[in-house]
């Protein structure tokens, strides 16, 4: 939002046309009981000639203290343009989180988060509560 677009005005316009991307990637070890996760988007402004890039991975490993726990440790980095971040002297958007979560109800997990942000500067701790519901609940999946 700090880009001068020469007409006294700064950042995208909702008339700029964007285009962006993404790829995900996930894969599952039954035998360890651990999940491998890796995932890249690219956004572009055309109008501004800018875009960023975001991306993060990370692994989880799923029933080590009780069924359905799941313990996890993940690295971020936020959209960014590495040009204008530096020219802006912005901190790194990065994130490294650690977190554990289990399963109190059918539908609802507790858990708890520990981050690093921004360059790894600024920590926080935090608590979670996930909910799920079935919006179809006459269709039944294979289990």
């Amino acid at each position: 939002f700090q880009v001068d677009r020469g007409d006294g005005r700064t950042g995208p316009l909702r008339s700029d046309r964007e285009e962006a991307y993404g790829v995900n990637a996930e894969y599952f070890f039954p035998q360890l009981n651990m999940g491998l996760f890796g995932r890249y988007g690219r956004y572009e402004n055309q109008a501004l000639n800018l875009g960023g890039n975001t991306y993060s991975f990370g692994i989880n490993f799923l029933d080590l203290i009780t069924k359905d726990d799941r313990l996890g440790l993940a690295y971020g980095r936020g959209l960014s343009n590495e040009q204008l971040r530096r020219e802006f002297k912005d901190s790194v958007p990065d994130v490294l989180e650690a977190f554990y979560d289990f399963r109190i109800f059918p539908n609802v997990r507790l858990g708890v988060t520990l981050q690093e942000r921004n360059g790894f500067s600024e920590t926080y701790g935090g608590f979670r509560v996930k909910t799920e519901f079935d919006i179809t609940p006459g269709r039944r999946l294979a289990p």
